[in-house]
């Protein structure tokens, strides 16, 4: 072999070598990045991080859950929880295999055949049939030990639970549907009665603010429901104010935004420094595209600077507060306002991240996006949650304002020609449109009135509740 023929082939070895030593490097590298090494940074506490400085668990970290049942429990007795009076009513979830339990327990039956009519009865106000009707009646008849039990638990102020709580909730849930149907077939034949009971569904939905606002928001709508079913236009003057003066006697529905500063705030402190799985339709998904992360579980890895996600975290949570303060119809436009920032600013770019994970590992690729999920979600409420709770809290107060025009109409021999006319001799003070601020919609028609808000759309569709574009006013109207 001659000269240049063993320097080519020396050239072609080194290229060999220097290649095999780059693949051995890459795969080094490969090693180093994606395997998550069991390493753990520590966690700062302090009011900057972790929010609270105590209760610490056995792994050292703030038990949140503890401190968080710490704050719900306080001044809460076996007298006045109503969670106690509720534990005592057995639920028979198929009433057609299951059989009564021994002895007086008192029991709910579920009947989905006399469930679903009631709740488009009372939410909708379409009226059942004769035959489901009959059901109701039947379904209703059988509860009465129950729902005399629902009602003395209405009656204490604090609701606390550690133990089945789900099941608390649907028992509730179960014994204010069934309360707010025997109301409204209680009707004008027994007024005083059927108000009671509206009453007990009323407070029942203030209890459950505590422990499921989605389940309280419903309660709330069942009680509205059964009050315009079964509450007459023409009431007596008298009998009007005293109405009036229970619902004004009621506890105030807590906003949804006084949930930041403890429950989500100390959740989100929680989900950052957990070793448990970070189920993403918990923490919520902001990326867009990458269907690879939109289900399943995810851990924070041991690198994961937790302290720095804290810090950014409570950061977000201070954000907020100023925001949260502002008035409902200006809080929904910032809200609004947040959601398409947070859009545009979370869009998902696949080179990006494929970049990102081939260079930085699949696991720090994870911690970034799961940390964006968690400070993203503190920095934007969702605007539905709180749209939804205005519409509460709105047709609370249109209810009031009816109760108002009815002792005035029974009084005066008409309705007034505005609002403003109903305080202070009626009202204390005429609500606002909490959508938007401005006074509520009213005028009188014929020997009537019509008396709306704008609804969730935050647009005025001048009184009309379901149409083709989308009108959602919340109406109440009298003919006479």
């Amino acid at each position: 072999m001659d000269a240049k023929a063993r320097r080519q082939k020396h050239w072609v070895e080194r290229v060999l070598d220097w290649i095999g030593l780059l693949l051995l490097a890459l795969l080094v590298w490969c090693l180093i990045i994606q395997i998550p090494w069991p390493f753990r940074r520590s966690v700062v506490i302090s009011p900057e991080t972790t929010y609270l400085i105590g209760p610490i668990g056995s792994d050292g970290r703030i038990d949140y859950e503890a401190a968080l049942r710490e704050w719900q429990s306080c001044g809460v007795t076996e007298d006045n929880n109503a969670a106690k009076v509720l534990a005592y009513i057995v639920v028979l979830w198929n009433p057609a295999a299951e059989t009564a339990p021994s002895g007086k327990q008192p029991c709910l039956r579920h009947d989905t055949e006399a469930e679903w009519p009631t709740e488009r009865w009372l939410e909708d106000l379409v009226v059942p049939g004769p035959d489901e009707l009959a059901r109701i009646r039947q379904w209703v008849g059988s509860s009465g030990p129950a729902l005399a039990l629902a009602c003395e638990a209405s009656r204490r102020p604090r609701w606390l639970v550690h133990k089945d709580r789900a099941e608390l909730q649907s028992t509730c849930r179960l014994a204010c549907l069934l309360l707010a149907a025997r109301a409204t077939l209680r009707g004008r034949e027994e007024q005083a009665a059927a108000w009671e009971d509206i009453l007990a569904v009323h407070r029942l939905a203030r209890l459950l603010l505590n422990t499921n606002r989605y389940i309280a928001r419903h309660v709330e709508a069942w009680a509205l429901g059964a009050a315009r079913l079964a509450v007459p236009a023409d009431l007596p003057a008298e009998r009007a104010r005293r109405m009036l003066a229970d619902l004004d006697a009621l506890p105030t529905w807590t906003d949804v935004r006084e949930l930041f500063e403890h429950e989500l705030r100390f959740y989100y402190l929680d989900a950052a420094t957990t070793k448990e799985p970070l189920w993403t339709w918990r923490v919520g998904v902001v990326a867009k595209g990458y269907t690879g992360l939109t289900h399943g579980e995810y851990y924070l890895s041991a690198g994961l600077s937790r302290t720095k996600l804290l810090r950014e975290l409570n950061q977000a949570f201070n954000e907020l507060r100023p925001v949260l303060a502002l008035p409902t119809h200006q809080l929904l436009d910032r809200l609004e306002e947040l959601e398409a920032r947070k859009r545009q600013e979370t869009q998902f770019d696949e080179k990006a991240a494929i970049l990102r994970m081939l260079f930085c590992g699949f696991h720090r690729f994870e911690d970034h996006w799961l940390s964006e999920c968690l400070i993203w979600n503190a920095r934007t409420p969702e605007k539905h949650d709180f749209s939804m709770e205005t519409q509460v809290r709105m047709r609370f107060q249109l209810a009031r304002l009816a109760l108002a025009l009815a002792a005035w109409r029974a009084e005066k021999g008409g309705y007034p020609e505005t609002l403003s006319q109903l305080a202070p001799d009626y009202l204390k003070e005429v609500p606002i449109d909490l959508f938007t601020g401005r006074p509520l919609a009213y005028r009188r028609e014929g020997d009537g009135y019509l008396l709306y808000s704008v609804g969730m759309n935050r647009r005025d569709d001048g009184g009309v509740v379901c149409g083709e574009k989308q009108q959602d006013d919340l109406v109440v109207r009298a003919s006479r």
